[in-house]
């Protein structure tokens, strides 16, 4: 930022190839410029408006952007490092092959703009704007987005890890074939947000809303669930291998062929689910309710029931096989066709065989 005649100019710096150190820019208006494969260090653009630039492959080192404005820039494999963004808007548009490491982008807004093979690694996004934004196969790793909004925002095939979602606003969100765990998203509204072929593994989903989801195949083992509503849910062939569920409300959820097993479910609520060939083995099953439940071709065996709730239940074809517990409340099973011969080769007999 100093004037000495022994500092090179820009021009110099891009002539020679050296990087540029300590310039100030605050405020201007950059306008077409070509600054592509240059390194930056330590200078200052605050408030400045980028229209029309071209800065593919240039790396911005300890650079400040705050208040910056980003609009039709091309910045295709850039790196930004350790550098201060808060505030930054970025227009829509479509970016590509962008780096973010431990920056600060406080609310900043992505929103409406299209990110493709994206990385923010250990960055600074409390109250970030994504709202109808589309992110494909990018990553976010140990990121902070506390109180960020990312309504009816798009993922496809990505990753984001670590990340601590709870309090964030994600309704309309949706995600296909991408990777979300280890992710803490206790106390989310989770309603309407599609989660489909994602891997949700090891995430705290307590006191969650997530009515309405739709989590067809998704992979949520080894993940926590506590005091969370899933009405109306749609999880089909979804996973839920060693999983708690504590109280969990899944009323007229769709999990149709969903494998629970070896899972630990206390007070949970799957009063008219669809929860036809359903596998359950191994599980705890506790003071669970499943009246009025379809579990045709549920296969429980080896698992522990008890205390639970069959008022109604369909349970046409189903498997229980070595399980333990209190099964005499199966009789009040509407219908038990089929099911296979440990309770109706009982010496007390307790269910209603329907012959074929």
């Amino acid at each position: 930022m100093d004037d000495d005649a022994s500092i090179p100019s820009i021009e110099q710096c891009i002539q020679l190839g050296l990087p540029i150190k300590q310039r100030c820019f605050d405020g201007q208006t950059l306008f077409h410029r070509n600054w592509e494969q240059l390194t930056f260090i330590q200078c200052s653009f605050r408030g400045c408006q980028w229209v029309s630039c071209k800065l593919d492959k240039s790396a911005f080192i300890e650079c400040d952007f705050t208040e910056s404005r980003w609009q039709s820039v091309s910045l295709l494999h850039a790196n930004f490092v350790r550098c201060q963004l808060p505030a930054a808007l970025f227009c829509p548009g479509h970016y590509q092959g962008i780096s973010f490491s431990e920056s600060d982008l406080q609310l900043s807004c992505w929103a409406d703009c299209h990110w493709q093979r994206c990385v923010w690694l250990k960055c600074k996004l409390q109250g970030s704007q994504w709202l109808q934004a589309t992110v494909v196969q990018s990553c976010m790793v140990e990121c902070e987005l506390r109180a960020a909004d990312f309504r009816n925002t798009v993922l496809q095939q990505s990753a984001l890890l670590d990340v601590p979602w709870r309090s964030m606003t994600l309704q309309g969100m949706r995600a296909s074939q991408s990777v979300l765990k280890q992710g803490d998203w206790q106390g989310c509204d989770l309603r309407g947000i599609s989660f489909q072929q994602c891997n949700l593994q090891q995430g705290n989903f307590s006191q969650v809303n997530a009515t309405g989801a739709d989590l067809t195949e998704a992979n949520l083992s080894f993940s926590k669930w506590q005091h969370a509503v899933c009405k109306g849910i749609t999880a089909t062939r979804s996973l839920w291998l060693n999983t708690q569920l504590h109280e969990v409300d899944f009323t007229e959820a769709c999990m149709e062929s969903a494998i629970f097993q070896k899972a630990d479910l206390v007070g949970c609520r799957f009063f008219r689910g669809q929860l036809q060939k359903t596998c359950w083995r191994f599980a705890q099953v506790n003071t669970v309710d499943f009246s009025g439940a379809d579990c045709s071709y549920a296969d429980f065996s080896h698992g522990l029931l008890t205390n639970n709730q069959w008022l109604g239940t369909a349970l046409n074809h189903s498997q229980i096989h070595n399980t333990e517990g209190d099964l005499s409340a199966w009789k009040n099973a509407a219908y038990v066709q089929g099911t296979n011969d440990q309770l109706l080769n009982a010496e007390q007999p307790i269910l209603h065989w329907e012959q074929s």
